[in-house]
């Protein structure tokens, strides 16, 4: 690494980590607000002018707040390229992951995974709560890959641990690229058939990867062979440790990235793709911010390439912390304020 961090108390011109922290909150806390008070409120209300108006309100505050995740994706680079303890920062973003959950289920479905229902305490597996975990997750996979492949290319690896990653990493792809094709034809198909209803067209366009497992392996098997070429042709002037290095952390990544699709965490896959991004360019804050954004916009939704606004406050960063003594602010900050919104939408705006 060539940028190092500065620590002296001396502040520069720009932004420090600390400001960037204070832009991320602010445009999430816009996000969520909308979330949680703008979106109920649509869902109860029934006049259409009504209805036209807040979604329109909604969808710019939803805008804004696609600022905020790669700004706290490239802080976590940066925090995890100058953390003293690694495993400490890994343990730390899985403690606020488990404490958010709660919180988080409330703000988003009304409700937590372990209610109180018919006069008693009960698991509820049928609706958001066990089925979409908070960003914290995302981060704390991202942070895992990050600390697998700083592990992985310092240390040497025999060629069986080589051919290993190579092998996974084909596998692996052509899974989740399989999987992802997979569910972005289906939700096409849905919205299709959805809208042909609406306008009362009765035939319906079938979805080849509901009816059998062809058009699925076939695409997987043809990524896997585009993966296994990709990884040979680029490393043709590298040595085999160059390219069992990049296997094992690419397959690393993948990994994560399934487990992310599994958990059902926010962004998923792309949020990890994302981390992963950035901290390949985290040495050029500008490239690294960018891919990240990119990425996002790829293979999470299109609304983020917002988010590459962030080039001008992430342009500005001047490597610096800026204020300390408040770290767990931050932290705290992210589940306290999804709970005190669900409260407000439940007891003020009774949107319980």
């Amino acid at each position: 690494m060539t940028e190092t961090m500065n620590l002296e108390a001396t502040p520069q011109k720009g932004l420090s980590s600390f400001a960037l922290k204070w832009i991320a909150i602010i445009t999430m806390l816009i996000d969520h607000s909308a979330a949680v008070l703008l979106e109920r409120r649509i869902a109860r209300a029934t006049d259409y002018v009504q209805i036209s108006s807040l979604v329109l309100i909604d969808s710019v505050l939803r805008g804004i707040g696609r600022i905020a995740f790669p700004i706290f994706i490239f802080l976590l680079v940066q925090g995890f390229m100058h953390t003293r303890n690694k495993a400490k920062y890994a343990f730390r973003l899985a403690l606020f992951a488990i404490i958010s959950e709660i919180p988080f289920d409330f703000a988003i479905a009304g409700e937590s995974f372990f209610a109180f229902r018919d006069g008693a305490f009960t698991l509820v597996n049928d609706g958001l709560c066990l089925h979409y975990q908070s960003v914290f997750f995302t981060l704390t996979l991202g942070f895992l890959f990050m600390w697998f492949a700083d592990f992985v290319y310092k240390k040497e690896v025999s060629p069986i641990l080589g051919y290993l990653g190579i092998g996974l990493s084909v596998v692996l792809n052509g899974y989740w690229f399989g999987s992802f094709v997979s569910n972005l034809v289906s939700s096409f198909i849905m919205s299709f058939n959805a809208t042909t209803e609406m306008v009362g067209v009765s035939s319906k366009v079938g979805n080849p990867f509901a009816e059998s497992y062809g058009p699925f392996i076939a695409i997987a098997s043809v990524v896997a062979l585009i993966t296994l070429i990709v990884l040979l042709v680029s490393h043709r002037k590298k040595t085999f440790l160059d390219l069992s290095r990049f296997s094992l952390s690419f397959a690393g990544l993948l990994a994560l990235m399934i487990a992310a699709d599994f958990l059902h965490t926010d962004y998923a896959s792309g949020g990890v793709l994302a981390i992963g991004v950035a901290y390949a360019f985290r040495n050029n804050y500008k490239k690294s911010i960018g891919f990240c954004v990119l990425a996002l916009t790829l293979f999470s939704s299109f609304i983020e390439a917002i988010a590459f606004l962030d080039i001008i406050f992430v342009s500005k960063y001047n490597g610096q912390k800026g204020k300390s003594g408040m770290k767990y602010f931050f932290y705290i900050f992210y589940p306290a304020h999804l709970l005190i919104l669900h409260l407000i939408a439940k007891f003020v705006f009774n949107l319980g």
